[in-house]
């Protein structure tokens, strides 16, 4: 979609036509589905892509901007004044966004073991203004606190000394039944470091496993990502990727004429099994 395939102020649209259109210019959260084919997720990226476009949002101020004088109820113009503003403040990041409501369809695998019934988790999340800002942060930890809920949290530093850890967290070695860890090399020396971090902290046994993901930005960060798979079964104790995908993913490090499109690799790892064929 481009600017120029928009109705412009200087036509004088009708009502109807601008209302259509910044109904159509509406930036929607991305829906989180895993289960959904790289076709369709690429599909959206390229549709989002579209409505973030630098010049669609130039397209927007100019109906923020201009009187509307065509038009001669006021309330219409009012509306079309509040929906322009509604989508420039969406392409001006989550700070400046109003609520939003994001989805999380759960569905279930054709014969997949332990099957549940399809369902869609719908969470409303209010915008950043206000008593709002509070109710999502200390709000919400009180919330949690009242069920019950608890989660200790502490810096791991790698390569770091016993004063530099938090002992109490992670002084005693092969504890933790998951290790999660996401976008973490960035150096040469980073997938050894990595590595030798799963090792020392994920728990003994077949059950436990590392959940990494990579986005694969550039010819850096895939040589990062090969050298942290050998690192990880060069171990001792070597751990094997049982199970590897790619997903779709929105890189923030990029200016706002760039779309950010980054495949995110996705691995496994375990100390049983069977290592995936290369």
């Amino acid at each position: 979609m481009a600017s120029l395939d928009l109705p412009q102020v200087y036509e004088k649209p009708a009502y109807e036509t601008l209302l259509a259109v910044l109904e159509g210019l509406r930036l929607q959260p991305p829906v989180w589905n895993h289960r959904a084919g790289r076709a369709a997720t690429a599909q959206e990226q390229e549709s989002l892509g579209a409505l973030r476009r630098a010049d669609v949002t130039r397209y927007i101020s100019t109906i923020v901007s201009s009187p509307l004088g065509w038009i001669a109820n006021e309330e219409q113009r009012e509306t079309l004044w509040d929906l322009a503003a509604r989508r420039m403040s969406e392409r001006c990041g989550r700070a400046a966004m109003g609520d939003i409501v994001r989805r999380w369809p759960f569905e279930t695998a054709d014969g997949g073991v332990g099957a549940y019934e399809p369902f869609e988790l719908v969470i409303r999340e209010p915008a950043l203004t206000g008593d709002s800002l509070g109710f999502k942060t200390w709000g919400a930890s009180a919330v949690v606190e009242a069920r019950g809920g608890e989660v200790h949290v502490g810096a791991l530093t790698w390569g770091g000394g016993e004063d530099e850890v938090d002992q109490e967290l992670f002084g005693r070695e092969n504890q933790f039944k998951i290790v999660l860890a996401a976008d973490p090399m960035y150096d040469d020396n980073h997938p050894a470091l990595l590595a030798s971090a799963i090792a020392q902290h994920l728990a003994l046994g077949t059950e436990s496993r590392a959940v990494v993901m990579v986005p694969k930005r550039d010819g850096t960060t895939i040589r990062l990502l090969e050298a942290f798979k050998q690192a990880m079964l060069d171990l001792d104790v070597p751990l094997f990727c049982v199970e590897e995908d790619e997903l779709a993913g929105q890189d923030d490090w990029v200016g706002d004429d760039e779309e950010g499109h980054v495949r995110c690799w996705l691995g496994v790892f375990s100390r049983g099994g069977s290592p995936i064929p290369v």
